[in-house]
């Protein structure tokens, strides 16, 4: 979400067009599948276990887990997809509440100012929203693909 707490990634208005919007959400998708193959290393650099989930090592242990067990690697995914529209939902949720755009009054819009005003502390509390709830859905992911490499050790071998 860090890329939308930049003026540019914020609105089409404030500095881009459609480009810059699409620009945005690319990072976006980037971060988010990056976070998605680099959270087992960073788990295992946090709370290593056994011989498999080590730093250097984890990314393979979930390759093997892919192979071995592909639904229950699924349903991890799925969970983590879960938890992610959640935090979404509540970020959005937050934002009805709290809009962080209002229209600016006529005399600013006339005078030839900004169409809107921007409210930062209704947008902040919602960044913070949405940045503890993906944080928490990546460690969900993370400590189910961790659970779920120790019991596949424990159960083939």
């Amino acid at each position: 979400m860090g890329v939308f707490l930049l003026p540019w990634g914020r609105s089409r208005y404030e500095g881009g067009g459609e480009a810059t919007a699409a620009a945005v959400w690319l990072a976006l998708a980037a971060a988010l599948v990056a976070a998605v193959v680099y959270v087992p290393e960073v788990c295992a650099r946090a709370a290593p276990a056994g011989p498999d989930w080590l730093p250097g090592r984890a990314r393979h242990a979930v390759a093997r887990m892919r192979r071995d067990d592909h639904r229950a690697c699924l349903r991890v995914l799925g969970e983590l997809v879960v938890l992610y529209a959640g935090a979404q939902a509540l970020g959005g949720l937050v934002a009805v509440f709290h809009p962080y755009v209002r229209d600016a009054p006529a005399s600013v819009a006339g005078a030839g100012g900004h169409p809107w005003e921007f409210d930062y502390a209704a947008f902040a509390v919602q960044a913070v929203v949405l940045y503890i709830g993906v944080c928490g859905a990546t460690a969900w992911y993370a400590c189910r693909l961790r659970a779920q490499a120790i019991a596949a050790r424990h159960h083939v071998r």
